[in-house]
């Protein structure tokens, strides 16, 4: 008999447990009083300037790409998806300016599967002095004419 009282018991407080936690998440809110965070602007990327730009003066805000996504081993033009592995990254890539920190002006080399080129699907962060007025990344040269902390003026020379 006590065995059953035990099962039952233990039963009815598993149970009850099981409805104050559903109803505990189903009312989670903001605390009373509370004030939300600043909003965060989320501004979309700006698309780079095409490779017909190369050569002339651009400026960009940081966080935007400086080239379009494009196989710069292999020229100016646009991949063609038969060209390309789908689940290779990497060789397609576009390059971002960051901005600067602690005295570095940064960029980003994203890579791009040919089945998303909107869409990064690797990257890595390069640092350079800011003093230095000429960076070259893989097949491209970015000539800086002006970097302060959320943009740059430029122009892009391609080496191939």
């Amino acid at each position: 008999m006590n065995r059953i009282f035990r099962t039952l018991f233990l039963t009815s407080f598993i149970n009850a447990t099981f409805v104050v936690s559903f109803v505990a998440i189903g009312n989670a809110g903001p605390a009373a009083g509370a004030v939300a965070a600043v909003e965060q602007e989320q501004t979309p990327e700006q698309p780079a300037p095409e490779t017909g730009t190369f050569g002339r003066s651009q400026f960009v805000l940081s966080g935007n790409p400086i080239v379009p996504p494009r196989d710069y081993s292999k020229g100016l033009q646009r991949p063609k998806t038969e060209d390309y592995n789908p689940i290779e990254s990497g060789t397609i890539y576009d390059i971002a300016f960051l901005g600067i920190e602690n005295g570095e002006v940064q960029f980003e080399v994203r890579g791009y599967s040919i089945e998303d080129l909107d869409h990064p699907a690797t990257g890595q962060t390069l640092a350079f002095p800011q003093e230095q007025k000429s960076v070259e990344i893989r097949d491209i040269v970015i000539e800086i004419e002006d970097v302060q902390e959320g943009s740059v003026t430029y122009k892009i020379a391609y080496r191939k």
